[in-house]
């Protein structure tokens, strides 16, 4: 297994030493009887430390493992193996920095796995919490489309369900492991129950159909789609109906075979193969891309299933815009009634400006050059444009670019601006007074003249209470310095 070479599509053995350094003094914990193969002399469970990076053939790392004088070498499969416990905090993390491949097939896979992800909210609807999508692949590249196409749906990361690929080479399994996390990538042929036996391969298909640990039953019980993007062909010798019906939630398959078969006739004929019950699933769509044919099926859309989920994300939405009315609301009051904090101030600042375009000049990155990233950004003059599309952390307003097509981009960026900024940065211009004072003066003046009414009654309440005769003509600073004097509150 550790001699497979990854292909286009897949991250391989080159990413995992070059990830390695990082793990340098990290320890995990194996069974001898499923890592090591002889007489082992020595406790069934051991814990080692990675000391070294290999370049040596299939190993990856040296591990000094406690009691043993000598540094054992380890491939990637001894890392993936479901006795192997990892002794580091690895959290599950996206890679949005991580810039794909393009190019037509690239464009292609991704495409495919965005068509995927829109048909199953359509039929499961946008509450996902501990529903899985099982799938294959490679280099993250279906990951990233269904990540971005969720994001793009405003679906929270609560309500979005576990996405969990299962590789067959051990190296590709690794590299995506330490790119995703442990939970989100599994290796096939990582449970000693799942041993092949001669004609059979270790995929995914194995681990759906037999009872081991590389899916458990709970995550096969509540799968809801299943993508199985071939790189090649799906095995000939597995039931697909068989193990389609381990997968009982299940309402999206996806299916992508190479055409590099021996004739056009094989590749249908092993699409046709591993095809679902035509009379449970109905093909949506047929893809036929350049180098692969992928077919999309998926269970009957119920009309009206449809149409009560559609009505209560729409009232849903519209509970949450009330929601948040009734917020803006009770902070007007609340700021009227002057009992408004610093704290909520800043709060409701950074909500007004949602939905603010900003103009931010390139200069605002060091040395003027925002870099490529930003090269399909829409300019005006020697300005970057962007959109306020909502908060961070309260108190900061998190931006979308504006493309040059006019529409915005689907990712938030990683930088964040103020209310003030997001002023500062407005194509309109700021109010001015003849005094040339700017803008500044203007929202210093409107907060004054919000909060001068309420400190006036109190100045006037004070005044009464300790039996201060005010003039008529008397400032407001004068009588504040008369209570003070009243109540001894002069410096001596």
């Amino acid at each position: 297994m550790s001699s497979l070479h990854p292909n286009d599509f897949q991250f391989g053995i080159a990413d995992v030493r070059a990830y390695m350094p990082r793990l340098l003094g990290y320890k995990l914990e194996t069974e001898v009887g499923d890592a090591f193969t002889g007489n082992w002399d020595c406790e069934q469970r051991v814990v080692g430390t990675i000391v070294s990076v290999l370049n040596d053939g299939p190993y990856v790392a040296g591990v000094q493992f406690k009691g043993d004088e000598c540094v054992t070498r380890v491939t990637c499969a001894t890392f993936m193996l479901q006795t192997t416990k990892w002794l580091w905090d690895h959290p599950p993390k996206r890679d949005d920095s991580v810039v794909l491949p393009s190019g037509k097939k690239h464009d292609c896979a991704m495409e495919r796995a965005v068509r995927i992800t829109q048909e199953l909210v359509s039929r499961v609807g946008r509450k996902m919490s501990g529903k899985k999508i099982f799938f294959l692949d490679g280099k993250g590249y279906n990951r990233r489309a269904i990540e971005l196409t969720l994001d793009e749906m405003d679906i929270p990361l609560e309500d979005r369900p576990d996405l969990i690929n299962v590789e067959l080479n051990p190296n590709v399994a690794f590299a995506n492991a330490l790119r995703f996390g442990r939970h989100h990538v599994r290796f096939s042929a990582g449970d000693f129950r799942m041993q092949a036996k001669k004609g059979h391969v270790c995929g995914i298909e194995r681990a759906i159909l037999l009872d081991s640990g590389i899916l458990s039953s709970d995550e096969k019980a509540s799968c809801v789609a299943l993508y199985l993007d071939y790189c090649g062909s799906p095995p000939k010798n597995i039931d697909f109906r068989a193990l389609y019906a381990e997968l009982p939630e299940c309402v999206i398959i996806g299916l992508t075979v190479a055409k590099r078969q021996p004739n056009s006739e094989m590749c249908d004929l092993l699409r046709h193969m591993a095809a679902p019950d035509e009379n449970q699933f109905q093909l949506l769509q047929t893809y036929d891309h350049p180098k692969v044919m992928c077919d999309l099926y998926a269970l009957p859309l119920d009309q009206e299933s449809h149409k009560k989920r559609i009505a209560c994300m729409m009232e849903e939405d519209a509970s949450k815009q009330k929601a948040m009315k009734r917020k803006r609301q009770k902070l007007l009051i609340e700021r009227q009634a002057n009992k408004i904090s610093a704290k909520e101030l800043s709060i409701a600042q950074a909500e007004k400006c949602i939905g603010k375009d900003v103009h931010i000049p390139v200069s605002y990155w060091g040395g003027g050059d925002p870099g490529p990233a930003f090269a399909d950004v829409m300019r005006v003059e020697d300005a970057l444009c962007f959109r306020v599309c909502g908060t961070y952390h309260k108190y900061k307003c998190s931006l979308k670019a504006v493309l040059a097509t006019g529409d915005l981009h689907p990712q938030p960026e990683s930088f964040y601006l103020t209310p003030h900024e997001v002023e500062q940065f407005s194509p309109i211009e700021p109010e001015s007074v003849p005094n040339g004072t700017g803008g500044g003066l203007i929202q210093r003046m409107r907060v004054i003249n919000e909060f001068l009414p309420a400190l006036v009654r109190q100045v006037e309440d004070a005044n009464k209470l300790l039996g201060i005769s005010a003039p008529a003509n008397t400032t407001l600073s004068s009588q504040v310095a008369a209570i003070e004097k009243a109540l001894g509150l002069h410096a001596q």
